[in-house]
């Protein structure tokens, strides 16, 4: 890997002096074009008063470049730095997917989404592709989901061990970008003689599994206004691949046949999602519907809401020649599908937002929401003291006016944010219930003609329990400069920030360099200062400073 980077770097170091010695690259440009950008960053950090929340020096390089010529493309990205190596997925990465007409190759690492509820954007190290002749959707890729890694009692962080994990998934389908039904299966597995030789004792925190993921993926385009989607997928998930073997019920048994032996650990998820959208007369309505079973997972998923049954209505439409904006929806959420917790929690979550702009010169958004939970029994029966039976209302009202000539423009945006928590249980309303309100209010003059602006901001804060009340104010400057048509830019900013027990200061600055339009240096650095009278809190300070250089091509 550090050969491959220092190839890369390499490479781009000499592309650069070719560019600004003058010496002609007409050929290279004749056989490939080249797009993208690749860059380097340096950051320096350190405190007082606190622990370290990061390192004294880091650095990384990154970039995501193309070649392409005609039909075939190479599409190639990598990443590369001294963050810590002991985690199941590593910061250094390098991959490349390759492209010719219908044909694309994935090699190194990739995230590849083909479904939600099987190969999810999980990080994969390894090979693949996927082929599209006429309306066909073809694919296949192979590799390691998660590398072994153990304890490391020397750190003062420590995480779970993880096995090797490796694993495929493979595609088949028919049909365009909007109008398809794709079949997915994926395969992974953990190798349980993986993990290194010294950290074998720390494998008892984790077992070993497997996982076998089925899924269905839909969309349908049934007329010019209407649309249809839906996915569906059975996880059969082995929590313990060296478990007690047992015998596939007889419901299950031809799902068996696929995905081999199971044991006591082996559990079958089903999960599902279906929905339609309709577009007409400058309007759109959408319903949806969704039902996970609990602890549904997928090894090719890093997340996956589960133990869910939702459905729900948006409307969006126009008015007023368009000047005015409505989007309404009402969704509602229910858990405990298969009745195991004590009690079942029920959401319903209606909200409305209007935008209205009458002129260029002025506008104003507003948005009210609420969140009303209630309980319910679920297999016992629970005391009405600890059911839960509140509501969450909202809203924002956000004001904005701009005006101005071609020396001077001003830009005014206020908003003001209320919340509540209203609690219907008498029992616990005391310690539940809270209001919060938030103003700001930010003012920049643009001065076109000499590339500047300046800035203010004061914000207000309020949050009121039956315990106590704090109250916060702030407000921050800035200033921002530009010279020779945007080649350089300078700005810097000072924010401060005082409550009944906190106060801090900020300080940020910043410098880029553009330099023919493809090469850009930048310097930036902040500061902040911190001060507490809760003996809880800790008075520090924070400095960063981060240097980095990007070429564009």
């Amino acid at each position: 890997m550090k050969l491959l980077i220092f190839m890369i770097v390499g490479f781009l170091s000499l592309m650069v002096s070719i560019k600004l010695s003058g010496q002609e690259i007409t050929s290279i440009q004749d056989s490939f074009k080249v797009s993208g950008s690749a860059g380097i960053q340096l950051t320096s950090y350190s405190s007082n008063g606190i622990q370290q929340r990061r390192k004294p020096f880091s650095y990384l390089l990154n970039g995501s470049i193309n070649l392409s010529k005609g039909d075939f493309s190479i599409p190639l990205s990598f990443t590369y730095s001294e963050q810590e190596r002991s985690f199941s997925q590593p910061f250094n990465q390098f991959g490349i997917a390759p492209t010719y007409k219908w044909i694309k190759a994935y090699i190194g690492y990739q995230n590849i989404t083909w479904s939600k509820f099987s190969l999810a954007g999980h990080q994969l190290l390894g090979g693949g592709v996927e082929l599209t002749p006429g309306k066909f959707r073809i694919g296949f890729v192979a590799g390691r989901f998660q590398r072994a890694t153990g304890i490391d009692t020397t750190k003062v962080r420590t995480y779970l061990p993880a096995y090797k994990r490796t694993g495929f998934a493979a595609k088949i389908g028919y049909g365009t970008e909007t109008s398809f039904i794709d079949f997915v299966y994926m395969r992974s597995k953990d190798d349980d003689s993986s993990l290194p030789t010294q950290y074998m004792d720390s494998a008892t925190m984790v077992q070993p599994g497997k996982n076998d993921v089925l899924a269905v993926k839909t969309q349908l385009k049934i007329a010019s206004f209407m649309n249809v989607y839906g996915e569906a997928a059975v996880s059969v998930f082995n929590r313990n691949i060296k478990a007690l073997e047992k015998a596939p019920s007889d419901d299950w048994k031809a799902l068996s046949n696929i995905v081999g032996a199971q044991t006591i650990a082996t559990h079958i998820y089903f999960g599902m999602e279906a929905g339609t959208n309709f577009n007409f007369k400058g309007q759109n309505l959408s319903l949806f519907y969704k039902r996970i079973a609990p602890d549904f997972q997928s090894m090719g998923a890093y997340f996956i809401e589960n133990d869910l049954n939702a459905y729900g209505i948006r409307h969006n439409f126009g008015f007023w020649q368009n000047k005015a904006q409505v989007s309404y929806g009402m969704s509602i959420y229910s858990d405990n599908l298969m009745n195991k917790k004590p009690v079942t929690t029920y959401r319903y979550q209606p909200n409305i937002n209007l935008s209205l702009n009458p002129s260029q010169n002025w506008g104003v958004d507003v948005s009210w929401m609420d969140l009303y939970t209630k309980q319910k029994d679920g297999f016992v029966s629970v005391n009405d003291t600890i059911i839960m039976q509140n509501r969450n209302p909202g809203f924002t009202i956000s004001p904005r006016v701009n005006w101005g000539n071609t020396s001077l423009y001003h830009m005014v945006v206020a908003s003001y944010m209320n919340m509540r928590m209203v609690d219907n249980n008498a029992f616990t309303a005391a310690y539940m219930e809270y209001s919060t309100q938030i103003i700001n209010l930010m003012y920049n003059l643009s001065l076109l003609q000499s590339q500047a602006s300046i800035f203010v901001g004061v914000n207000h804060t309020k949050n009121i329990t039956n315990a106590f009340t704090e109250t916060g104010n702030g407000g921050s400057i800035g200033y921002n400069q530009t010279w020779q048509e945007g080649k350089i830019t300078a700005n810097g900013a000072l924010g401060l920030q005082a409550s009944d027990i906190n106060k801090n200061y900020t300080i940020n600055a910043g410098l880029n360099y553009n330099l023919k339009k493809r090469h850009n240096f930048g310097v930036n650095i902040s500061f902040l200062n911190n001060k507490s009278d809760n003996i809880n809190s800790q008075n520090f300070t924070e400095f960063t400073g981060v240097l980095r250089y990007t070429i564009n091509f």
